[in-house]
This record gives structure tokens, C-alpha cells and sequence, in this order.
């Protein structure tokens, strides 16, 4: 059993999963323990009508995951519909059913793909015609979205919130896609996408991060699929988010924020290329635990933590420094290359490579004999 995607719950002691196989069924376990606790299945509004979930399961508040409750609260996705649901995990009913449903598109010509929530609860949704829209949630229920992003086609195919509510980032097969939603109402106050409707003269630009075609090529990473992005949680340490994680395969990717939003000043991509990681095995789901730099990671073989190295990159400029007759150059960003002939290139991060391997340290065993 793989997860597909998951979450963290109360005080991060508990992960909620979604698996491939069964894609109404929350799988719920023990991260002291690796127990599996609850395998919960989600109906729409009666038992007899099954919740295809296609999309992940959040928290009603991004850092949620933080507290503790015996209550859990869920945003989802079924198809055409967003819905919000309350699940008591002391019950030992194996069937919970959904019975506010948010918001349910009239007409059918998109369908939901992914949902996630600000710290406030509200709620940004990606879809299949490559839209974004951004909810007001009052607590009585969604009405229409305050502010659609309609810039691109592509399906989105995950989507995350900076702390603040101010960026939007969602993935798409190939790309990510980044935007701010704040703006300036006729009286010179910041206004914000979620809670303001958003004219179309005062909407932000749409920023697009792409690998780099060498890397894609140099590493063998084949046709990239990308998973949910993700923001780093510094916030809850009083810090601003600095990474934007991704993975593709094998490959985790990794964004520097700064970076990202000195191009989108710019409006294009020069300094916002990803730096590349390589690990054992195809990644499933990744997500930010709450500390600096530590990564969990899902795959065929389970749920690994990993710590990413911020002091790699300075060491690399050292290195490079003291070689004797190499050229001096700008690092963009993600996986360069050094001034060597084609066969001998060497890709930097490759230290960043090995140390992921090397930190990698197994939390919980999920294969398919648990299943």
C-alpha cells in the first residue's frame, strides 16, 4: 500500500494517507509507533453514495497539524464537488460521512483536482481546466470564488499557500505555476484574493518555473509528472518560508523562494531554477515537517524523513573557487554544470544527492503485505 498523498495531525505524532488502491478510504497511523490505527472510508451525504476522492484531504487550517484534537476536521475533494467534514478518530466507526458539501460547480465543464487551505481557512481549489479560485470560507459553506486565476490550461495537480495568504503555487504535469493574489483596493489598502474579489485590471501576473531541458536530459529524469507543491513551514518558527518543494519520480526539487520572487518581479524565469535530488526510488507525496529543513518523503518502500543541507551550496562555491584554471560563473540555481567536456560534465548538488541518500531514515514501513 503506497500513499498517494497524506497529511499531519495532532502535534504531528499522526499521519492521515490516501492510498491509489482505495481512494475513499483515509489510512490512519502511529508515527511513534508505525501502527496502523484506522483504515476510515468517506461517503457524500448518505451511506450509499461512495466519495471518490480526487484530490488530497487537508486540514480546515494550513498548520493544523500542530494541534491537538481528538476531532478532526477535513477538506476534500469528490469529483465536482468541495466538501468539509468533522470525524471523531475516537469512534470506531469505520464510515464517515460528508455532509456539508462547500460548494459543488453547476455545471460540469471542469471537475475539482485539488484543494488547500490558508491559516485562516480559506480555501484556494485547482481544476482540470488549469484554473485556480480562491474562497472565502465564513463558515456557513462556500459561495462562489472571490478571485479566479484563469491564466493557463494545464490541470492543476496540486496547490499550496504561502503563511501569509499572499502566493499561490500550483503544479502542473510539467510546470509550476506561481502568483500573488494581493492587490491594492481604490483606497490604497492591501486587499487579498481570498477575501476580496479581485478585478481583472488588478490581477498579478502568473509566474511559470520550469527544470532547466539540460538537467532534464543530464540526469535522466525522463517525462517529468509532477506531485503537489508544497512551502516550507518556517512560518510556525517565526521565520519567512524560504523553499517550495516538488518531486518528479526519483527527483525532488527544490525551489529558493527568494529567488523565485526576484524573477517574478521580472516576470521571467533567470535566477529560479531548481536544485535537484536524487533518491532511490520513485516519490509518491512530500511534505515539510515542522522544522527547518526536514522533508517527508512517501514511496514504494514507505515514509522517510530527510534533511535537505542549506551549507552545500557554500561549500560548492568554495570548491570551485579553489580549482585551479576553472572559470568563474554565476550559479543559477538547480543542477549546473562545470566547464568540462560533455561526457565528463560532473552536476553540482551531486553532494546534495549523495547526503539524501545518506540522511535518510526510515519512520514507517508500508508495502503491500500490510495492504
Amino acid at each position: 500500500m503506497v500513499p498517494s498523498s497524506f497529511f499531519l495531525r495532532d502535534m504531528c505524532t499522526k499521519m492521515l494517507c490516501l492510498t491509489e488502491q482505495q481512494d475513499n478510504v483515509i489510512v490512519q497511523f502511529d508515527l511513534n509507533t508505525g501502527q496502523n490505527i484506522s483504515e476510515t472510508e468517506i461517503k457524500l451525504g448518505h451511506t450509499d453514495i461512495p466519495c471518490k476522492l480526487t484530490g488530497p484531504v487537508s486540514l480546515p487550517r494550513k498548520f493544523d497539524s500542530l494541534e491537538s484534537s481528538d476531532t478532526v476536521e477535513l477538506v476534500g475533494i469528490s469529483r465536482n464537488t468541495l466538501f468539509q467534514l468533522t470525524w471523531d478518530t475516537r469512534t470506531k466507526d469505520d464510515v464517515v460521512i460528508a455532509t456539508h458539501e462547500a460548494y459543488t460547480k453547476a455545471q460540469k465543464s471542469f471537475a475539482w483536482t485539488c484543494s488547500v487551505t490558508t491559516r485562516e481557512g480559506h480555501i484556494a481549489a485547482g481544476a482540470t481546466d488549469g484554473h485556480v479560485r480562491l474562497f472565502t470560507n465564513t463558515g456557513n459553506g462556500l459561495k462562489m470564488a472571490k478571485t479566479e486565476i484563469g491564466t493557463l490550461s494545464d490541470r492543476v495537480v496540486g496547490i499550496d499557500v504561502s503563511a501569509d495568504g499572499n502566493w499561490v503555487v500550483w503544479a502542473t504535469k510539467t510546470y509550476l505555476a506561481i502568483t500573488n493574489v494581493t492587490f491594492s483596493g481604490n483606497n490604497g489598502n492591501a486587499q487579498n484574493g481570498f477575501t476580496s474579489k479581485t478585478p481583472a485590471v488588478k490581477r498579478q501576473h502568473v509566474l511559470v518555473l520550469r527544470v532547466k531541458q539540460e538537467d532534464i536530459e543530464g540526469l535522466n529524469m525522463g517525462e517529468l509528472n509532477l506531485t503537489p507543491p508544497k512551502f516550507d513551514n518556517r512560518p510556525t518558527l517565526g521565520e519567512e518560508e524560504l523553499d517550495i518543494i516538488t518531486t518528479t519520480g526519483s527527483f525532488l526539487l527544490r525551489f529558493k523562494f527568494d529567488l523565485v520572487k526576484k524573477d517574478y518581479k521580472t516576470g521571467q524565469q533567470n535566477l529560479s531554477f531548481p536544485l535537484i535530488y536524487e533518491t532511490s526510488a520513485p516519490i509518491t507525496a512530500c511534505k515539510f515537517l515542522y522544522s527547518v529543513n526536514d522533508v517527508i518523503l512517501a514511496n514504494a518502500r514507505g515514509i522517510a524523513t530527510v534533511g535537505l543541507q542549506d551549507d552545500l551550496e557554500e561549500e560548492e562555491e568554495e570548491e570551485e573557487g579553489e580549482a585551479e584554471g576553472e572559470a568563474e560563473g554565476e550559479r543559477e540555481g538547480g543542477l549546473g554544470n562545470e566547464e568540462k567536456d560533455e561526457d565528463e560534465r560532473e552536476w553540482s548538488g551531486r553532494d546534495e544527492v549523495e547526503a539524501l541518500a545518506t540522511n535518510i531514515e526510515e519512520k514507517l514501513k508500508v508495502d503491500d503485505d500490510s495492504s
